[in-house]
């Protein structure tokens, strides 16, 4: 029978499209150069929020293990002193113990510092994309508007031009 191709033509209202830009096909202009590239700005910047988002959840868990590493150490300094009774043995195992949730405390502050410091630089790159994604975007209206404006002129000359043919012929 017929090919695809020769069918698609023939249907009505079927318009042949031109061959892609990297073929060869319509020009590519520094505004869809700009598009592209503002797209690809806003995914980047949206892959920061993402990891932004990531690094506060990250943050928040291990203020909950510090928050419960403190708890922990004030409930057993608690439990210990309620007692009353302590032979040296049991003090200084109990004071052994006391020390090492003090330090998984200690340990676990110095984590939860780490993750604010991330946490803040990837608030700071996420920043440094949006400032990005923003002067794209003015650039882009900028070209936009230098479009339009030439394009109007460009109309205003061809009507400047027909009305002096008509000039020309009537008088």
């Amino acid at each position: 029978m017929f090919p695809p191709s020769a069918v698609l033509r023939r249907r009505r209202g079927f318009r042949r499209r031109s061959p892609p830009r990297h073929l060869g096909g319509a020009e590519v202009t520094e505004r869809h150069r700009l598009t592209r590239i503002i797209r690809l700005k806003e995914r980047i910047r949206d892959a920061k929020r993402g990891a932004l988002a990531a690094a506060e959840a990250d943050r928040q868990q291990a203020t909950a293990r510090v928050e419960q590493a403190e708890a922990q150490v004030i409930e057993l300094v608690r439990g210990y002193c309620a007692t009353g009774d302590f032979d040296a043995r049991e003090l200084v195992h109990r004071a052994s113990l006391v020390e090492a949730a003090r330090e998984q405390r200690e340990a676990m502050q110095a984590q939860l510092a780490e993750l604010e410091e991330e946490r803040d630089r990837r608030a700071a790159a996420l920043a440094e994309a949006g400032r990005e994604v923003r002067s794209l975007e003015v650039l882009d209206d900028r070209l936009a508007a230098e479009e339009k404006a030439a394009e109007g002129r460009r109309e205003q000359a061809m009507l400047d031009e027909r009305g002096v043919r008509y000039q020309r012929r009537a008088g």
